[in-house]
């Protein structure tokens, strides 16, 4: 008898387990769909691009970012792990890839939780899944998906529970933390973090205590990969030493030289008009025809102190230019095409090409980026940044050592600067050929043409997220952060999503304006823009209001037990009427029979019934 008992037992559960399962797929259907298409995407592009992606900065994550010019957090906390563990550079596309479908299935969680309808779920979940540019990123060796995931996941913890807490705070606030040591915009966002936590709090004490220990949490990581920087990296105290070249680049591209009072030895780092539009803000900041390369200060002071000083007069002086030229970078991201302002860095970087993407003559002094020979790079012979196979770090570099990873001298797969070819050969990207990519394993380069014809038509015709939406999801998210008061959880999600939008993607265009830089924009606009339209067009738990000036009418068909057949009945429910000194009339009921019970209430605005056909 038990064993028969224990039978039954587990075939109801395995067919409930069924049931709930073939239940939820039905309910979430149109979730499932865009999944399905986001994970193709994902699929063609490794398929496509193997073993993926490489761009200008990747070889500065793989080692040989030797003058801490950008925080290293994703080569320590995603691209050495995954190649340490042998998964090559295609295992870290593929980790990459993860990350992008996790971040969608958090969002469409989060929005549901939130009590917002399955299609607003979906919008709010949907470009990053389908948006061609961030299927890109995610097959390039590049910290943004990373740095989009860390956002995700603070976002989730902190809009899990309609109180935060305090624990809830300091996990949100530590992964927000860590995102500056991935990408150092990461340090603005503490803002939009301090912003939530005082509106999610109340009574001005206990605002006082989690805004300090949110705060100091968000400096742990911050101040840990400081010290780890100066420590270990030996490039100081700081997330990254282009801090002043960059803020030169933004003040002196917005700066009227004509009209700005500074000493005689400043005056040759104010560009002239020309020069400050044929390089821009990326240029002044790095390339070597800039001013300030070829700036000679006086006695007693070093370029970088000039330099800053001239900052200043500029941001003293002239804050209305810096703050216009900063605006007008950071519209661009709501055109409704996708397209290359000069000279801001060509969109084409980050679009899917037919060929392996190579890069020649960037940042010389740097990046190993063709002013050498054989091999093309600063070093010896392999080029690239290093020595003795030029890969990416020293004698080799990458992430062992004498040729870096699994080769040796060179590494990978050639010889002396190995990869591809050899002497640094292959296809000359990065300026050292795959020779600056010695220091990985197997690194050969493939194009599936027919795949990234594919993937390059859908990106360039509509495979996009239109800046147009985008503004429009900005708008909403902000409009939801006005009902704070009568829905405060709703509110709380537009404050922080929002919030973390504006900081991400503004404290990018502080200094330069690059399509890379508004990919966190996928990631928190569109659950901002949901949540605001609950605010906007009075949607409740489930499904969509149809708003009108004067009254909502619901269609609902429900069930008679005491006539036994199908009821439909209209229901008029009045939107927010002005105040009555009296008792409203639509407010009164009288009692009535056979709708669901024996005895019911019915408002006056409520139609008299007709019957269908069972």
């Amino acid at each position: 008898m038990r064993g028969v008992a224990a039978r039954i037992y587990d075939a109801l559960v395995t067919t409930l387990g069924a049931t709930i399962r073939r239940q939820t797929l039905r309910r979430h259907w149109p979730f499932g769909v865009v999944l399905v298409a986001g994970l193709a995407l994902r699929v063609a592009a490794m398929l496509a691009y193997r073993p993926a992606l490489v761009y200008i900065d990747t070889v500065r994550y793989l080692g040989g970012d030797q003058h801490g010019l950008d925080p290293l957090g994703y080569s320590y906390l995603l691209l050495r792990p995954v190649l340490l563990a042998g998964g090559g550079l295609a295992g870290v596309a593929a980790v990459q890839h993860a990350l992008g479908v996790a971040m969608a299935v958090s969002m469409y969680a989060l929005a549901i939780r939130l009590g917002l309808s399955r299609w607003l779920a979906v919008i709010a979940s949907a470009p990053v899944l389908l948006d061609a540019y961030q299927v890109q990123a995610e097959q390039m060796i590049m910290p943004d998906v990373l740095f989009e995931s860390l956002i995700v996941a603070a976002v989730a913890v902190l809009l899990r529970r309609p109180d935060p807490g305090l624990a809830r705070l300091a996990g949100g606030s530590a992964l927000l933390g860590a995102s500056a040591s991935v990408r150092q915009v990461g340090e603005v966002l503490v803002l939009p973090l301090l912003g939530f936590t005082l509106a999610a709090t109340r009574g001005w004490r206990q605002r006082a205590v989690r805004a300090a220990v949110t705060t100091a949490v968000f400096a742990l990581p911050v101040v840990g990969y400081m010290a780890l920087s100066a420590a270990v990296l030996g490039n100081g105290f700081r997330l990254s030493n282009m801090d002043d070249a960059y803020l030169y680049g933004r003040v002196a591209h917005a700066a009227d030289c004509a009209a700005l009072h500074v000493p005689a030895y400043e005056r040759p780092l104010c560009p002239s008009p020309a020069t400050a539009a044929t390089l821009g803000v990326d240029g002044l900041a790095t390339n070597p025809r800039s001013e300030v390369f070829s700036y000679r200060p006086p006695a007693g002071l070093t370029r970088g102190q000039a330099a800053l000083r001239f900052d200043e007069a500029v941001l003293t002086q002239q804050p209305l230019r810096v703050a216009g030229d900063v605006a007008s970078d950071a519209i661009k991201v709501f055109a409704l095409t996708r397209n290359t302002t000069h000279p801001d860095p060509p969109v084409s970087r980050w679009q899917f090409q037919l060929r392996y993407p190579v890069y020649y003559g960037v940042d010389y002094s740097v990046r190993g980026g063709g002013v050498g020979t054989r091999g093309g790079g600063v070093g010896t012979p392999g080029g690239g940044v290093g020595e003795r196979g030029g890969g990416v770090g020293t004698r080799g570099g990458g992430v062992g050592t004498r040729g870096g990873g699994v080769g040796t001298r060179g590494g990978g797969v050639g010889t002396r600067g190995g990869g591809v070819g050899t002497r640094g050969g292959g296809t000359g990207a990065l300026g050292g050929g795959t020779g600056a990519l010695g220091g990985v394993s197997g690194f050969r380069p493939q194009v599936v043409v027919p795949l990234a014809d594919v993937l390059r038509a859908y990106q360039l015709h509509g495979g996009f997220t239109p800046g147009p939406l985008l503004l429009v999801l900005l708008l909403l998210g902000t409009g939801g952060c006005l009902s704070l008061r009568r829905h405060r959880r709703l509110g709380l999600g537009c404050v922080l999503a929002t919030g973390l939008a504006v900081a991400a993607v503004l404290g990018a265009d502080l200094y330069e304006f690059s399509w890379r830089y508004q990919l966190p924009a996928l990631v928190t606009l569109p659950l901002a823009g949901a949540l605001g339209a609950v605010w906007f067009f009075g949607v409740v738990r489930r499904g969509l209001l149809p708003l009108s000036s004067r009254a909502i009418r619901l269609a609902v068909t429900r069930w008679s037990e005491g006539q036994g057949r199908m009821i439909r009945w209209t229901l008029t429910r009045l939107s927010p009427p002005t105040r009555r000194s009296a008792r409203s009339r639509a407010a009164s009921s009288t009692a009535t029979n056979g709708s669901g019970c024996d005895a019911t209430t019915s408002s006056d605005a409520t139609v008299r019934a007709e019957r269908t056909p069972s």
